[in-house]
């Protein structure tokens, strides 16, 4: 802690002790003015952006696991509480029911895939900008996020899913039959993206290869295993409830650890997100 000092006594000449000229206060007054009207610097026409991606994932995971419960009860509402499947008490449950679409849930998922568009897009600028050659794939999966997200909202692999039925006799784990042509998909990804990915940091490898690994397993897996547990006992089984439940989950996890191993990389990689502001008037 600083303590406060004596004033140190010190030699002022004559000259220094001179009268000032009597115009000296109306000079400062003006260049006062003249330093107030000059027009702000960068720095005060900017917006700088510092997130901890530690509180980013905090916050997500309380998210996900109060929408995950509440999903849960609310299936359980529709198909072993609710009189009728399309009664009042059912109607209401569907906008929190994790299967439902549109949901609350479903709109989450949809948002959380597009920040994460939002993230790597921003890394393929900054790559963009220092002419690093992985600008392309950064701006790939920013992409393709984007279309995920779509997805989500819009219910793009539900339509493949109706032709594949047109097209093919599907039963117990291809009953779903969109997840044929999602698992290709994510064979070719994980050719094409492969290499990027191992060259990666260490930590951000790991998290990138855990998010796919939840992902994959909740979005693919078990909805095989939803597959096989519908077409034996229903969709009012209770068996489907779990199992969607954890479909959710996993799906969840994958995109909110995804979202923070951008973030970290993000923040290794540049301290501060600058948004700058300019005037349009000359």
């Amino acid at each position: 802690m600083s303590h406060p000092q004596e004033p140190t006594q010190r030699h002022v000449s004559p000259q220094a002790q001179a009268p000032l000229p009597e115009n000296h206060e109306t000079e400062n007054h003006e260049t006062l003015s003249a330093a107030n009207d000059r027009p702000r610097d960068d720095a005060s026409s900017s917006l700088d952006f510092r997130v901890s991606p530690a509180l980013v994932l905090r916050v997500l995971l309380t998210i996900i696991l109060t929408l995950v419960v509440l999903g849960t009860f609310a299936n359980y509402l529709i198909y072993h509480v609710a009189s009728h499947p399309d009664d009042a008490l059912a109607t209401v449950a569907r906008r929190f029911d994790l299967g439902n679409e549109p949901s609350i849930p479903n709109w989450y998922s949809s948002l959380a895939l597009l920040g994460c568009s939002a993230v790597l897009s921003l890394i393929a600028v900054r790559d963009y900008r220092s002419q690093a050659p992985t600008a392309g794939r950064w701006l790939g999966m920013a992409l393709l996020f984007l279309g995920l997200a779509v997805d989500e909202a819009v219910l793009v692999h539900e339509m493949v899913d109706g032709l594949m039925i047109q097209t093919f006799e599907l039963h117990g784990i291809f009953f779903f039959g969109w997840v044929i042509p999602g698992m290709l998909f994510v064979a070719c990804l994980g050719i094409y993206y492969g290499k990027f990915v191992w060259q990666l940091p260490r930590a951000t490898r790991s998290w990138f290869l855990l998010s796919a690994a939840l992902f994959v397993t909740g979005a693919i897996g078990m909805e095989m295993v939803a597959g096989v547990i519908i077409e034996n006992r229903g969709v009012e089984s209770i068996w489907h409830t779990w199992s969607q439940a954890i479909e959710e989950l996993l799906e969840m996890l994958g995109v909110a650890v995804f979202l923070y191993a951008l973030t970290d990389y993000l923040s290794r990689q540049t301290e501060t997100i600058r948004l700058h502001l300019r005037s349009t008037e000359s």
